[in-house]
């Protein structure tokens, strides 16, 4: 999957539109791969879980549920690069 265009296509237009994002395990490691690699360097191993961004080793269900239930997340940090 980290080789995939359209795994990081998915994840920059989620991001995009203030979308949770929720990667665990091997895919937290996608997600550091991704375009929101500098958000997450910045953010630690959590992740930024009060902007919809969440990583982990192991799945946190009620911390996603939590994020699916406001629907989008504003004001995120700004990405270097970003596909239309």
């Amino acid at each position: 999957m980290a080789e995939d265009g359209d795994v990081h296509a998915y994840i920059a237009s989620a991001y995009k539109h203030g979308k949770p994002v929720a990667a665990y395990g091997s895919g937290a490691e996608v997600l550091r791969g991704s375009d929101l690699a500098a958000v997450l360097k910045a953010a630690g191993e959590d992740g930024l879980p009060d902007k919809g961004i969440l990583t982990a080793a192991e799945p946190d269900m009620p911390a996603f549920v939590a994020a699916l239930s406001q629907h989008r997340f504003w004001g995120r940090p700004a990405l270097t690069r970003i596909p239309n």
